[in-house]
């Protein structure tokens, strides 16, 4: 990652953890520019002959929208679209519209149990997309969800429609992990690669992984083994 990326990274991350929060809003574009707004509305039946699915939650959940200000909506149902990478928020329960990467700085899931960060950036050919905030620390993992659609046939059906019989939705997720040093590099999920991308510390890395039991394509033991790298810096 360039010095220009890295910095961009850099800011965004403690703005999310400093963020204020707004009045609740029942339209997003009373507080934010209406012109960034997609005023296009969801057609929730716009997937129905595709398998699978474009969204990374089976439906709308409860949380709250990151403005570019660093303000907070709190209590509105969103759900993120991969296919799309916009994020879907209910206006009324028949209407949802989108927010694309470039027009907000992130939004979060509020669970019973945690909260799920999704931040707007830009680490690749300088477009910018939604990544979740896997561990935040002296170094800091995120991912990038993507859904591609495949065996699109696209012929054309009665009256002119495309006919998406036979085409499905596949999830292929990009792991990102920025070290103590500001650098930045692309790993898979195997032993191997994350200890290569922290790049010290190798043999207690390896001894912690084995000692523990860890499976490094779970989040919650990547939390752990980047949480005890930090540890030793």
């Amino acid at each position: 990652m360039d010095t220009k990326r890295l910095m961009i990274f850099l800011v965004f991350i403690p703005l999310l953890s400093k963020s204020q929060t707004s009045q609740n809003a029942r339209y997003i574009s009373d507080i934010i520019d209406p012109s960034m707004v997609n005023s296009e509305l969801f057609y929730s039946g716009k997937y129905k002959e595709i398998s699978g699915s474009p969204f990374i939650e089976k439906e709308m959940q409860k949380g709250a929208i990151i403005l570019r200000d660093d303000r907070k909506v709190e209590n509105v149902m969103i759900r993120y679209n991969a296919y799309e990478d916009a994020l879907l928020y209910q206006i009324e329960e028949d209407q949802i519209t989108m927010l694309d990467p470039p027009v907000i700085n992130g939004f979060e899931y509020h669970k019973s149990d945690k909260v799920i960060t999704y931040i707007s950036m830009s680490i690749l050919e300088g477009k910018r997309h939604f990544y979740e905030v896997i561990y935040e620390g002296k170094s800091t993992l995120v991912v990038q969800h993507q859904i591609k659609l495949t065996k699109k046939t696209n012929n054309a059906g009665s009256y002119g429609a495309n006919d998406m019989q036979g085409s499905a939705f596949k999830q292929a997720d990009n792991y990102f992990l920025m070290d103590s040093t500001g650098k930045s590099s692309e790993v898979n999920l195997t032993k191997k690669s994350l200890i290569a991308a922290l790049g010290s510390h190798e043999e207690e890395l390896q001894a912690f992984i084995k000692k523990n039991k860890l499976k490094v394509k779970e989040n919650t033991d990547l939390v752990r083994l980047l949480e005890y790298y930090d540890s030793l810096e």
